[in-house]
């Protein structure tokens, strides 16, 4: 009796294991975006993916937060920059944009996601940003008060950069050549 209830216990807890691993892997490979303003370090506007878990969106904030107090002195005009997540397998990647006045942060949980894609990406978040909100209002708005007008620009972002390889051709060529490796090793078998 003893066995099997333990037995049943262990199914249950590997069970809620895979399902938590099956879901962190079927998730997208961005697991947010940010618009910071440089001068002060203010966090305009975030917007997580839906499938991110707490303790994962924790992990990417703290590094977020750390990454602007510590490198927002050193930033610049076309400023690219990006670090490991603290506590994740994930990664931050940062873009200011051609004022210097913008910093967009993206993180993302494929350590093979290519660092172009991440950044072509955060380039196209700070115009849209501009564009959309203009100068003044990113200049006085308060933290996180853009979230909401910037949310649906956002996850269209998200979702359009989901898959690297619709953004960057060698990552497609890679895809397509790791495609055919596959079916010939199969026909070699």
């Amino acid at each position: 009796w003893l066995k099997s209830a333990c037995s049943a216990r262990f199914t249950r807890a590997s069970s809620a294991c895979l399902l938590c691993t099956l879901s962190i892997t079927m998730a997208d490979a961005i697991v947010f975006l940010a618009i910071a303003r440089v001068r002060d370090q203010a966090v305009l506007a975030t917007c997580f993916d839906k499938a991110a878990l707490n303790e994962e969106k924790s992990c990417f904030e703290k590094t977020l937060a750390s990454m602007l107090e510590l490198r927002a002195p050193t930033v610049y005009p076309d400023w690219k920059d990006s670090c490991p997540c603290e506590g994740s397998d994930g990664k931050l990647y940062a873009y200011a944009d051609s004022q210097g006045y913008l910093s967009a942060v993206t993180g993302i949980r494929d350590n093979a996601y290519p660092e172009r894609v991440a950044h072509q990406l955060l380039k196209k978040l700070t115009d849209k940003a501009r564009a959309t909100q203009g100068d003044q209002l990113l200049d006085e708005s308060r933290a996180n008060s853009l979230s909401k007008p910037l949310r649906n620009d956002m996850r269209e972002l998200m979702q359009s950069y989901a898959q690297a390889g619709g953004h960057d051709k060698t990552t497609e060529v890679k895809g397509k050549v790791d495609g055919l490796k596959g079916i010939m090793q199969s026909i070699v078998k």
